[in-house]
């Protein structure tokens, strides 16, 4: 069943869309020159308008994966769609450090060259892409009028596609020794595509990258960063389903209690890439609560 909690009368009318009926948005990336090299993004919808989103894809990832959540959207806010450090056309060179504060000093400087004065900026962010819109929530937090993240990897605790933790951070480890990079590659092609599903069309660097993102998450700080949301009164919208193999329903449940108010969207089904399986009913209850 799914939880209307806090979500919004237009939740309630959308119904799962097919995978044939999605309509897709595709912009044309840009590139913001840093002095380190550049930031891949994509800006799409009305350049006026009242509210901005920025969003942060999952790792591995890039503008891509917001193609059917932008596509309801952008017709009625602006969308911007950022590609961090070693995804999508962003190089690694950006920003080899994978922690999100490293990364959100990059992201600081596009975001505030591209929102315009006045303008209202929401954060969207799926899988670990919310780790760095809670970080940057956090430290702006005068500037954010909300923040939503989808199947979150910045939980309270490890999930399950991360345990256990200490095999991980020991991958990572291995993998910045040269002698061994040949061997762990593949190896977190295999585990990435085989057993947590992601798409094969991502080179082996990025799935090896994404587990030293992986390994940035501080569980204690998740705490930190939600009160202090709490505090600033910045509101937080938090959606995950019960089927996703990667984190399960109880650590979901678990971060949505942590987090300030703001619409909680717990589907049945939709997996953990729910930015494509459940993009209508997730469009619909941004609309609501940002009053599009």
């Amino acid at each position: 069943m799914l939880s209307l909690h806090r979500a919004g009368p237009a939740l309630a009318r959308v119904r799962t869309l097919s995978r044939s009926s999605l309509r897709v948005s595709d912009p044309i990336r840009s590139r913001f020159a840093l002095p380190e090299h550049h930031l891949s993004y994509t800006d799409h919808g009305p350049k006026d308008s009242e509210k901005v989103i920025v969003a942060f894809h999952g790792c591995p990832g890039s503008a891509f994966d917001w193609r059917y959540i932008g596509a309801i959207l952008e017709p009625k806010c602006r969308f911007i769609r950022l590609e961090l450090p070693g995804h999508g056309e962003t190089p690694l060179a950006l920003c080899p450090d994978p922690s999100p504060d490293a990364i959100n000093e990059h992201v600081h400087k596009v975001v505030r060259h591209l929102v315009l004065p006045g303008q209202q900026l929401w954060l969207l962010g799926h899988s670990l892409g919310s780790q760095v819109a809670l970080h940057y929530a956090a430290k702006h937090v005068a500037a954010v009028s909300g923040v939503a993240i989808l199947a979150t990897a910045a939980n309270m605790r490890p999930h399950r596609g991360i345990r256990p933790w200490g095999v991980i951070t020991r991958l990572v480890h291995l993998a910045s020794n040269p002698t061994v990079q040949p061997v762990i590659q593949p190896l977190a092609r295999t585990v990435m595509t085989k057993i947590h599903g992601f798409s094969t069309r991502f080179a082996a660097e990025e799935f090896v990258h994404s587990w030293r993102r992986t390994t940035s998450l501080n569980f204690e700080t998740h705490k930190r960063i939600a009160a202090r949301l709490h505090k600033h009164n910045v509101p937080v919208m938090v959606a995950w389903t019960r089927d996703d193999h990667l984190i399960e329903h109880e650590i979901a449940q678990e971060t949505a209690n942590t987090f300030p108010p703001g619409p909680r969207l717990c589907f049945p089904t939709g997996g953990h890439h729910l930015v494509k399986t459940r993009a209508a009913e997730i469009a619909a209850a941004l609309e609501d609560w940002m009053k599009l």
